[in-house]
């Protein structure tokens, strides 16, 4: 298992498969701006650097839904991970 962070920017080839956690980046913004104490111009900067959501969303096999609460992600990352172990 590879955590790329860049992964849009710098492909690679011969992987099992793609995770993406997905979230609209106006939640993102708003979640930065709460959780580091990040201005929102700071925050919308950040986001607006990376790779956009349908770049992301392109290369994926497998999407975790980051929009909900903390309960809503522990069941996708259960999900995922029974997706994780069946590419043996």
């Amino acid at each position: 298992m590879l955590d790329i962070p860049l992964l849009v920017e710098n492909p690679r080839e011969g992987l099992d498969g793609v995770l993406v956690v997905d979230l609209d980046p106006d939640v993102a913004v708003k979640r930065i701006v709460e959780q580091r104490n990040m201005s929102i111009d700071d925050a919308k900067a950040r986001v607006s650097r990376q790779s956009s959501r349908e770049q992301r969303l392109a290369i994926a096999d497998h999407v975790i839904d980051n929009s909900g609460d903390r309960g809503a992600l522990a069941n996708q990352v259960d999900i995922a991970w029974s997706w994780i172990k069946s590419l043996k």
